[in-house]
């Protein structure tokens, strides 16, 4: 009877450590740490995309997969970053495309002057043929995958220590911008001096008078206290780049299907997110700093692109695809779009 019992004890013992060994080596099968790093800090764009991200995923997956995010903690080079993404030391990373074009010279289409027209136009056009083809030469050359893009905070605004209410305002005006051949020309065709600056040199040289300008956006200025020693905005919307958001290609290739279509899919609604929510930002720090009696500029923005067409005819002369991107984008206007019969008769709307 003792023995038996014993027995049947061993026995219970032994089918409870293989239900423990079964249960504990699946779960920690389930268990998948996606990690995300981004070169910004813990209160930008870039940590709201990562962290909606996490939420969805992990919500979707039952908790199976989520991300550990690395904000600007892992490395300040966008360089090294990419190369990590590539070696799969992290699985998920945002950099910009002006950061990308010295891999990839299209993504310096991005940042042509006014490409997009207004928010309308970006809205439309970012998803656009164009576009896409650029962006899956990009995954070819850099062997990763990218998975969106969105607004980063260049080019909504020039922020100075002095107004620029017109375009012979930024006659001579110091501004540190990006060392990239484009940006150059673009700064220079408008009469700036460009000026080479680390970024963590940005704001001494703005207060001491090193540089007088920055080609951040009004939200960019007060998440980076550039705000503290500038007093005016122009607002100017002069070009779009974008933050890339790349993925190591073994990590997602390691993923179920399923699990591939959740990851990307929720991926695009958290850079969804993150682009309307730096639109709305940037409105909301506009008003924000003309509360605090900052000056607001809204320069008439036609001579502006007058003044570009010498950047276009450079660019487009070197890489001659580039006009017809162009072209087939600016089609995309739907503000500057309208059946024919309204083109034919211009006051048909003026009628009763």
């Amino acid at each position: 009877m003792y023995k038996s019992s014993l027995k049947n004890s061993i026995m219970l013992i032994g089918v409870i450590l293989c239900l423990t060994l079964i249960i504990g080596s699946t779960a920690f099968a389930q268990e998948t740490t996606i990690s995300f790093g981004h070169y910004n800090n813990e209160y930008s764009t870039a940590q709201l995309v990562a962290e909606t991200f996490d939420k969805l995923v992990s919500e979707r997956t039952g908790g199976e997969i989520g991300a550990k995010i690395y904000p600007g903690t892992m490395t300040q080079s966008p360089e090294e970053g990419l190369q990590f993404c590539q070696a799969g030391t992290v699985d998920i990373y945002v950099t910009s495309s002006g950061h990308l074009a010295g891999y990839y010279p299209h993504m310096q289409f991005f940042s042509l002057p006014y490409l997009f027209n207004n928010t309308r136009h970006y809205n439309v056009a970012h998803r656009s043929r164009p576009i896409q083809e650029i962006l899956e030469g990009a995954e070819e050359k850099l062997d990763v995958k990218i998975v969106g893009m969105w607004s980063d905070h260049n080019g909504f605004a020039i922020s100075s220590t002095k107004p620029i209410r017109n375009l012979e305002d930024s006659e001579k005006v110091k501004i540190r911008c990006m060392q990239n051949p484009l940006f150059l020309d673009m700064y220079e065709a408008w009469g700036f001096d460009p000026t080479p600056t680390d970024w963590g040199e940005v704001y001494t040289s703005l207060q001491t008078g090193l540089i007088q300008a920055n080609d951040l956006g009004v939200y960019g200025q007060y998440l980076f206290n550039f705000a503290e020693v500038i007093d005016a905005m122009a607002v100017t919307n002069h070009y779009w780049s974008q933050f890339i958001v790349v993925m190591n290609r073994d990590k997602f290739n390691s993923l179920s299907e399923e699990n591939q279509q959740i990851v990307q899919q929720s991926l695009e609604e958290a850079i969804e997110i993150g682009d309307q929510y730096i639109r709305a930002k940037e409105d909301a720090f506009i008003e924000r700093a003309k509360e605090q009696g900052k000056t607001v500029t809204y320069p008439d923005l036609e001579p502006w692109k007058e003044a570009s067409q010498a950047v276009y005819d450079k660019w487009f002369e070197k890489y001659p695809q580039w006009e017809e991107w162009y072209q087939s984008i600016q089609n995309m206007d739907p503000l500057k779009t309208e059946p024919k019969a309204v083109q034919a008769d211009p006051d048909y709307w003026k009628k009763d």
